[in-house]
């Protein structure tokens, strides 16, 4: 796993464009605050 530098309170995340069968087709990355992120119940 790569290791970054980030400023405090922000984060790498991650994710994947699936195909139907579930093969990855695309890698994306964001950076955020972790502050502004929200978790859906």
């Amino acid at each position: 796993m790569e290791q970054r530098l980030t400023c405090h309170g922000w984060v790498w995340l991650t994710g994947y464009v699936l195909s139907a069968t579930g093969e990855a087709l695309e890698k994306r990355e964001i950076f955020v605050q972790l502050e502004g992120l929200q978790r859906n119940k």
